[in-house]
């Protein structure tokens, strides 16, 4: 298996966010709000990455690809109605890692980040995901062939615990636990094609709806520091 094998039981989507001070994105809290100790927008660094999880047990399946159109990821203040938003539209590669983009926070408590996952991809970028949402493929542990390919654009709502950006380098990690998405849709029960279990618009419906249903009941929010290995709260 390659490095980009990703064995579901343990593979989390994430979103990684690295605060640092600078001035970069929107925000719909401006300058003039007061709303960081220093006066300064907090720069925020958004990437998006596959990453294992030791403690998480699950379905045993393996994702050899895994993409999303992301539309735009938005980080929800805790209060006055403050947001900061980057806007897409982007295609990720869910299995390698990289920054997607930059923002800036004029505020420091967050409360709630929010995912929207768009099929409308970059114009001039050819990529997998081009015309989808999501898009996954691999192996059910039967050994059962299947691809994803969602269409819908969707809005996921992440709750976190409050928590601050500061001039320190933060990383929040928003995962979507492909052990637990993957394990309530019965890919194994889809009708196969030439082989492979496609899930679509018109076929296998039924795994396509519990995708639907729990991808947003699959995502959790983390928070910490991250200095050469670091740690998350």
């Amino acid at each position: 298996m390659t490095d980009l094998l990703v064995r579901a039981a343990m593979a989390v989507w994430l979103i990684s966010i690295i605060g640092v001070m600078s001035s970069c994105g929107r925000s719909d809290v401006g300058p003039d709000s007061g709303a960081t100790d220093t006066g300064n927008a907090l720069q925020v660094s958004v990437a998006l990455r596959a990453e294992s999880d030791d403690g998480l047990a699950g379905v045993d399946v393996e994702v050899d690809e895994a993409w999303a159109g992301v539309h735009a990821v938005n980080l929800v203040g805790c209060s006055g109605g403050s947001s900061a938003e980057l806007s897409g539209p982007f295609a990720v590669d869910l299995l390698a890692s990289g920054t997607v983009g930059n923002l800036d926070a004029w505020f420091e408590r967050v409360c709630k980040i929010v995912v929207e996952f768009t099929a409308v991809v970059p114009a001039g970028v050819t990529t997998p995901v081009d015309g989808l949402s999501l898009l996954a493929r691999g192996q059910t542990h039967v050994g059962t062939p299947f691809e994803i390919r969602l269409l819908r654009e969707m809005t996921v709502e992440v709750q976190v615990e409050p928590f601050s950006l500061s001039e320190d380098v933060t990383e929040v990690l928003v995962e979507l636990s492909v052990a637990k998405w993957l394990g309530g849709a019965d890919i194994d029960g889809g009708e196969a094609t030439a082989g492979v279990v496609v899930i679509s618009e018109g076929k296998n419906e039924e795994q396509l709806e519990n995708l639907h249903r729990h991808l947003g009941r699959s995502m959790r929010a983390r928070h910490g520091k991250m200095r050469g290995g670091g740690h998350h709260q």
